[in-house]
């Protein structure tokens, strides 16, 4: 980024930077939550549930790519290794081999994209009145990633309506 773009940032550059990196980490370490969980989830609606969840992965490593951009174009550097992810990133123990079940795989789905939605949120509210081009493109991710969450309930929703069923048809035996 020029001297200008930068300037024109002011002085809260070095903290969306930061707030930046954070995301790219949060992005990267979904990335990797949802595309291990969707080769290794079981139990009855997983493969239908696999397919879902290899396409949010996708998403997360898209919305990684956007803000290493925008990172390159504020003369930053993403971080590189996935140690550095994990300590940067706000998800906490985002393992996905522990959450290989149907249902505990879109409950720490669901967790991660609540912990990002409010990361987000308090990032726009950052750059609202000094950076407009991260405002524009953390408010694009930001919708994006209201949808992944309200998918995620939907899902949810419904697999606790198969989880009753399956219990009533049981308790008829």
């Amino acid at each position: 980024m020029g001297r200008k773009g930068r300037e024109i940032v002011g002085p809260i550059v070095d903290d969306v930077i930061d707030g930046l990196k954070v995301s790219y980490c949060n992005e990267l370490m979904a990335f990797h939550y949802y595309w291990y969980t969707s080769l290794y989830m079981q139990g009855m609606g997983s493969l239908t549930i696999a397919g879902k969840f290899k396409e949010s992965a996708m998403e997360e490593l898209k919305h990684a790519g956007i803000i290493a951009e925008r990172l390159n174009q504020l003369d930053a550097m993403a971080p590189s290794s996935p140690s550095e992810w994990a300590n940067v990133s706000i998800l906490g123990d985002a393992d996905p081999s522990k959450y290989t079940t149907l249902r505990s795989a879109v409950e720490k789905a669901l967790e991660i994209e609540g912990k990002a939605i409010e990361h987000y949120n308090e990032l726009i509210k950052k750059v609202k009145d000094a950076d407009y081009a991260t405002y524009d493109i953390l408010q694009d991710i930001l919708v994006e990633e209201v949808k992944e969450e309200q998918d995620l309930e939907d899902i949810l929703a419904k697999l606790e309506l198969v989880e009753e069923e399956g219990r009533e048809i049981i308790e008829q035996f």
